[in-house]
């Protein structure tokens, strides 16, 4: 096999490790470097005489308009002092571009190892588990969580606990929600048994040390509708079509059902820290949505990245949050995926989206992307996803609608 072949193989490989890592070590020249590895990479692999094709309808294609109104946002955001944008900019640009190179190869072996590199990241953070040498740390929003409710429910009390390399528990926990659907339906090829009982097993187990509790309930869920969506698939294909039409219609308004259904568990006017089910994401919504609906510009087209900050939004929720430090610099997002783009992106932005997911959802016949795709859905209804604000869960959206999808998978 070619060198530069082996090349683009080894890159695909650590793409995503070495993207959560960077977000870890917060270093300069860590991170310049993850930006400027696709070019060398390019320029490499020509110099070798390998022949990269970009294809003119990956150019012109949805996700390439998605990804440049996206990046239009960040540019033209009204927080330019906001200290990562440019970080987070460089990452999409470059990100995409590799994205984009590796399916101009126009085969599956290099989008098969992005998700080879995913597994071996997340046996990586097992191991480092194992051993010990990991980072406790309290959730984010505060120390009230300092202990871990998923399993004290089952009777076992463990510390919140991170892994050394990873990048924050929403994050984390979105990688070891999309490995275990990506080996449950067997994708990138089908795998012996012992390893996927292996890998699964670990990443559950990890999922449930850390306490990711939407990952654990989302994840669950994607892979319920999943199921069915494969029931449908049996029979008629107009069937299977609208259950996942609709079920990803559902995924994405699944917020306002968890609006609601906390107004009918408790009153939000009471502000204390996780006085609600939602720990006060009614009230972060409430003051977006009262905003967006005065001003149908942003409705439309979007404030750009940051924006929902620089328009006052953020002013009414920033103190509900014990554990937050503040900032000139520092954004407390929606806690909503398409909130958040809403209000960055504007309709355009989210439509976009949405097409995005159900094309890939309904495209070839591997039920995997349709269930990653739920289950980002999903887990956006209470966290960022889809956004810049998580770069590694906007790659990870972006790798699942870029990659080949006509693969035939043993059911």
């Amino acid at each position: 096999m070619h060198l530069s072949s082996w090349l683009m193989r080894a890159s695909a490989f650590i793409f995503l490790p070495c993207l959560a890592i960077s977000m870890v070590v917060e270093s300069s020249v860590v991170r310049l470097g993850v930006v400027a590895s696709p070019f060398f990479l390019l320029i490499f692999s020509v110099l070798l005489g390998f022949k990269v094709r970009l294809k003119t309808k990956d150019l012109a294609s949805i996700s390439t308009v998605w990804v440049v109104l996206t990046l239009i946002s960040i540019a033209l955001s009204p927080l330019n002092t906001y200290g990562s944008g440019v970080y987070l900019f460089l990452y999409l640009f470059s990100g995409y571009f590799f994205l984009l190179i590796i399916n101009g190869l126009s085969r599956f072996q290099e989008f098969d190892f992005i998700w080879f590199g995913l597994y071996s990241y997340v046996a990586l953070n097992f191991s480092l588990l194992i051993l010990g040498i990991v980072n406790k740390a309290e959730y984010i929003n505060g120390g009230v969580f300092g202990k871990a409710l998923i399993l004290k429910f089952l009777g076992l009390d463990f510390d919140r606990t991170l892994p050394f390399f990873a990048p924050g528990f929403q994050a984390y926990g979105l990688m070891l929600g999309v490995v275990i659907l990506s080996v449950l339906f067997s994708y990138p090829r089908k795998i012996s048994n012992y390893k996927a009982f292996s890998i699964v097993a670990c990443s559950a187990w990890q999922l449930l040390i850390t306490d990711s509790r939407g990952a654990i309930v989302f994840v669950l869920a994607a892979l319920i509708l999943s199921i069915f969506a494969r029931f449908f698939s049996r029979g008629e294909g107009r069937a299977n079509k609208l259950f996942v039409s609709v079920s990803l219609l559902f995924s994405v308004l699944f917020g306002f059902a968890l609006y609601y259904f906390n107004k009918l568990l408790g009153s939000s006017s009471d502000l204390a820290r996780g006085g609600n089910m939602l720990s006060n994401r009614d009230v972060i919504w409430e003051s977006a949505v009262a905003f967006i609906g005065k001003e149908p510009w942003v409705f439309i087209f979007g404030g750009g990245f940051g924006s929902h900050k620089s328009y006052g939004v953020m002013s009414y929720y920033e103190d509900l949050f014990d554990g937050w430090s503040g900032g000139e610099n520092s954004i407390i997002t929606l806690h909503n995926s398409w909130l958040q783009l809403l209000f960055d992106t504007g309709a355009v932005g989210v439509l976009l989206a949405i097409f995005m997911m159900t094309r890939k959802s309904l495209g070839g016949n591997n039920l995997f992307f349709y269930s990653a795709l739920m289950f980002l859905s999903l887990y956006g209804a209470s966290d960022v996803m889809l956004s810049p604000y998580n770069i590694l869960g906007c790659f990870v959206f972006l790798v699942l609608v870029v990659s080949p999808s006509n693969r035939v998978v043993d059911s």
